[in-house]
């Protein structure tokens, strides 16, 4: 039962030489078995053995990550690394191929990835650099282009602004007047971004009062941004001044200028001039073209070579990536390790100290690896120094990690539990039952035979269809491929229970009543010898009291399944506290809360049964009692009868109730006073005997998420020691106060427990009128309809606004409403009964599960070291 209670797990500790520890942690790694423990938590990141390494392997992703941004900016496709085994396959292989030792590729490859950074640095600073001065060649290009357009009186005609056109005789005498040194203004022209152009005309104009005349013009061609590969837009900007003021109106524009991150250019003195440099000008432009074009290709060489695929596996750059995230992990945990003190061959050499958690089934495995590795490395003639021992129990760490043997069916259930909270070490682990009730709970309140098949079709082909590549539609659904299927499974079963199909019941078996006549004088006759073979009647959806019918039975089976599926959990208290040696819990929780529940809740399902069995259509019946209002007179009015009875005569029904609640009163104090007594008597009394504080107690301490194990069901453990913190926290006070809680928090609790599983009626109610509308208002119409022609055209017509409104509200809106309520019903209805969820999940060092976002992670936490060195 390795899904029952996590996995027993065993405390190892291990001792290697510094400069033997890579190969030791490597060989660790590919277990994936044990998970290290950081032994010197409160020692700066920076200051550790290794951390130069973890520094390095991150000077190396960084460059990685920037060869990365820039084959995505020259759309250069990169194949994306699946599988991790056949990552470390590519790393022995490469290993061979070089020749080297795989301790020796960390240096190799980078110096490798450092190279080809020297060399694409260059190129890219070549190419930014002529991308910027193709850029410059444009915008002056643009400006003289629009110059020339200005002043040429032929051409501007052609112009379409018309203003630019009536002004171009003033803006002519304007242009050969400020090329003269007495002329009447002066020119400044340049560039802007186009979406600053507006502002910048406006603060042009506010700045010289009006005395200056702007002309823009949006440039046609789009600039590359040579550090992003962003293309934006720019405006041109042509300004006349007055040349009488020139100084100042040209401090002032230049200012503005520079605020606004404008490109200012010279113009020539005459028109003549503007044209030759116009010339000049494209001319240069050709030329950076040619340069652009060569750098990209050198460029595309470098990054091609990072984008080959080795070994059909992945791009290059994946190997990198994965590589340097390897030897990060590597070296992360080797400084987890504890400097114990200077070898004894070699002044250089360091004695390393670590312990880990692993799997007890794997304990043996981690041995015959690190006994392989030191007799391979002997034979090879390269000793190592390194071994493993089993830590005693009073040395461990006192929370143990929690791990259960996971597949493809449990991995998504135990994500569902673990994010309540992760079990404690070997507590009963509710995923186990969560498999199965969940979606039975969801097919409960979903039940329909369409709506569930089509679910279950859709659970069947997540199941059938390969793993999705990174970034598909369905690798958010894959994980919970089997969940699906089983929803949508217990949800068609669920509705043939109902005995309903998208709001029209299924006549499969004969109905057990007939019908005679019609309209008002329509009789049904109930064939008493009949029962119905599996599910509803079909003749209730034809009834005028169908709804009364349903509700009542559904609102029934709701608290049933409630009562049921609580009273599993408290059945799991006892077990744990049997497992735990916890006699206090079983004797003065379970056994009151089990009765509590039973004498009052099981009560009224029995109460629901019984009245099942009693055939109230017969003339000399009783009328039938109402269950609710026996429910709330038993407290209320001591279990006394004041209607009809339901068995027996009056006297003995309520003296069965008046004997059920005052057991469920009386279980009350027993579960609020034993425990804390007892427990402060045996503290006290271990206290007055040894001075130690008592192990049982310790036991019940909330925080704790592993019990003091004893030799006898009710023990004590002489080695806790006590200081005045216990004292106080275990203070009769803390004890009665933590206690009553409990108490005050499971009775109202079984009350409000009890109704919350009324959703499951609310939501199958909901379910099936929805659907009964979505059905009247679309396709009964149609169906309706005198011709089979308008039949068919009416339901070609109403089915899309069916099938939508079906898609949408019910697939859609209606299964995640009932995912969610199911999914509550598991985390406070059922787990609060038994579960603590507090423990700490096993998280093991290994290369399985090895991710290329390792070191986003890992940088993170080595930024923040020097403020937090035990949060690394």
């Amino acid at each position: 039962m390795e899904f029952f209670r996590s996995q027993q797990m065993t405390y190892l500790a291990f001792t290697v030489l510094d400069e033997d520890a890579w190969r030791v942690f490597n060989e660790i790694g590919k277990l994936n078995a044990v998970e290290f423990i950081d032994l010197t938590p409160n020692e700066p990141v920076y200051s550790k053995l290794f951390t130069k390494w973890i520094k390095r392997a991150e000077d190396v992703e960084r460059t990685l990550r920037f060869f990365e941004t820039e084959m995505n900016r020259f759309e250069i496709p990169i194949k994306k690394a699946k599988d991790p085994s056949q990552f470390l396959e590519l790393v022995r292989a490469r290993a061979r191929t070089m020749e080297r030792d795989e301790r020796f590729l960390f240096e190799d490859l980078e110096r490798e990835v450092q190279e080809a950074d020297a060399g694409l640095s260059r190129q890219i600073q070549a190419f930014e650099a002529a991308l910027e001065t193709r850029n410059g060649i444009m915008e002056h290009l643009a400006v003289l282009k629009r110059l020339a357009d200005l002043i040429a009186p032929e051409r501007s005609g052609s112009l379409n602004d018309s203003m630019f056109s009536e002004a171009s005789a003033l803006i002519n005498q304007s242009f050969h007047e400020a090329a003269e040194s007495g002329g009447r203004f002066k020119i400044v022209s340049g560039c802007i971004s186009a979406n600053l152009a507006q502002k910048f005309q406006r603060m042009i104009f506010r700045a010289s009062r009006g005395k200056v005349l702007t002309f823009l013009d949006e440039i046609e061609e789009k600039f590359v941004n040579p550090k992003t590969g962003e293309k934006t837009e720019k405006s041109l900007f042509i300004i006349f001044y007055p040349s009488g003021d020139s100084d100042a109106f040209r401090s002032k524009i230049s200012k503005i200028c520079e605020a606004f991150n404008c490109n200012q250019y010279d113009l020539p003195p005459s028109y003549s001039d503007l044209k030759d440099q116009e010339r000049t000008r494209q001319e240069e432009f050709h030329d950076t073209q040619r340069v652009l074009a060569s750098t990209k290709t050198l460029m595309h060489t470098f990054l091609d070579d990072f984008a080959k695929v080795e070994k059909g596996v992945a791009a290059k750059i994946e190997f990198f990536k994965w590589f340097f995230a390897k030897e990060k992990l590597v070296y992360h945990n080797i400084n987890k390790s504890q400097v114990k003190n200077k070898a004894t061959d070699s002044q250089n050499s360091k004695l390393l100290h670590a312990e880990a958690w692993c799997p007890t089934q794997k304990e043996e495995i981690i041995t015959v690896t690190i006994n392989n590795l030191v007799r391979q490395q002997s034979q090879d003639g390269d000793p190592i120094v390194a071994d493993v021992d089993m830590v005693p129990s009073q040395d461990q760490p006192k929370r143990k990690p929690t791990y259960f043997k996971l597949n493809s069916f449990t991995e998504f259930y135990q994500g569902i539990v673990d994010t309540y909270g992760v079990p404690r070490y070997e507590e009963i682990n509710p995923a186990l039952f969560t498999c199965v009730t969940f979606p039975f709970l969801f097919g409960v309140m979903f039940g329909d035979v369409f709506h569930g098949s089509l679910i279950f079709i859709f659970g069947m082909y997540l199941l059938m269809m390969k793993t999705p590549e990174p970034g598909s539609n369905m690798l958010v659904l894959y994980p919970a491929r089997y969940m699906i299927a089983m929803m949508g499974f217990f949800a068609t079963y669920c509705g043939f229970i109902y005995n309903d199909f998208a709001a029209v019941p299924l006549n499969v078996a004969n109905s057990c009543y007939s019908i005679t006549g019609e309209g008002d004088s329509r009789v049904i006759t109930y064939d008493k010898d009949c029962v119905y073979p599996f599910g509803m009647d079909p003749i209730w959806y034809i009834c005028e009291n169908d709804l009364d019918f349903f509700n009542s039975f559904k609102m029934k089976l709701s608290v049933i399944i409630g009562v049921i599926h609580m009273t599993l959990g408290i059945f799991l208290k006892a077990l744990n506290a049997i497992h735990f040696k916890k006699p206090y819990d079983f004797w003065f929780e379970f056994v009151p809360q089990l009765t509590f529940m039973l004498v009052l809740f099981g009560y009224m399902d029995f109460m629901i049964f019984y009245k099942w069995t009693i055939d109230y259509t017969q003339p000399d019946s009783k009328q039938p009692p109402n269950i609710i209002k026996l429910m709330i007179d038993m407290p209320v009015k001591f279990g006394k009868v004041e209607d009809e009875t339901l068995y027996g005569t009056g006297n003995e029904q309520e003296h069965i109730q008046m004997i059920l609640i005052s057991i469920a009163m009386l279980c009350i104090p027993l579960m609020l006073f034993p425990k804390p007594l007892l427990l402060r008597r045996d503290y006290l009394r271990e206290k007055a005997n040894r001075g130690e504080g008592f192990s049982e107690l310790r036991q019940y301490d909330r925080d704790e998420d592993e019990p003091i194990e004893t030799d006898a069901f009710v023990g004590v453990n002489p080695s806790i020691e006590e200081d005045e913190s216990e004292s106080d926290e275990y203070s009769m006070g803390n004890l009665m106060i933590h206690q009553f809680i409990e108490t005050i928090e499971y009775v109202l609790g079984a009350v409000s427990n009890t109704a919350s599983y009324l959703r499951l009626w609310a939501l199958s109610l909901a379910h099936s009128q929805l659907a009964e509308v979505f059905f009247e208002k679309s396709l009964e119409g149609a169906i309706e309809q005198d011709t089979l022609l308008l039949q068919i055209i009416a339901i070609s017509i109403c089915f899309v606004g069916w099938g939508l409104v079906t898609f949408g509200v019910l697939l859609g809106m209606d299964s995640m409403e009932c995912f969610l309520h199911s999914l509550r019903l598991h985390w406070v209805e059922f787990q609060t009964k038994f579960y603590h969820g507090d423990g700490v999940p096993f998280q093991p060092y290994g290369f399985t599960n090895l991710s290329t976002e390792y070191q986003i992670r890992t940088e993170q936490k080595f930024e923040n070291a020097k403020a937090d060195p035990a949060g690394y």
